[in-house]
């Protein structure tokens, strides 16, 4: 699989495992009622787990029924693949995970554009403004200053 993820299955179940193994998406091989998926009866036909222990420890997953949409299932697992940093506030990360992960601090994008735009954009004033925007008007779409009595 891309991204260096590895198959196994058994009879049940068809799993793919991340390169570190601490996540992972099942696939499930038998079919069921549907109802019986909604009701927690059996496991959803697909579920994605992320977790730093043991596959029965703390973990985060998510379950998608057999009547999920493929697309949305497709960006959830392109999501949990992806190799691209996450931003987190260092708070927000359990204890347990931190050993795991790799930090570094948040550039504050939003203050340096607003700074690059303060200095590359001088301030006008005066005669040599701009003249106002003139409206752009569309044909067959009716003036909205003009009044219709």
């Amino acid at each position: 699989m891309a991204r260096g993820w590895k198959d196994e299955a058994n009879a049940l179940f068809q799993y793919q495992h991340s390169p570190d193994r601490h996540a992972y998406l099942s696939l499930r091989q038998y079919d069921t009622d549907f109802h019986d998926e909604l009701e927690g009866g059996v496991a959803a036909e697909r579920t994605m787990y992320a977790c730093v222990e043991a596959a029965n420890g703390p973990r985060w997953h998510a379950d998608f029924t057999s009547a999920t949409p493929l697309h949305l299932i497709t960006a959830a697992a392109d999501a949990l693949s992806s190799p691209a940093p996450v931003r987190r506030n260092r708070c927000d990360l359990p204890e347990r995970n931190v050993p795991y992960l790799t930090t570094r601090p948040a550039t504050p994008s939003r203050v340096t554009a607003a700074r690059a735009r303060t200095t590359a954009q001088p301030l006008v004033t005066g005669s040599s403004a701009a003249p106002a925007a003139v409206p752009v008007t569309h044909p067959g779409v009716a003036n909205p200053r003009r009044s219709r009595r």
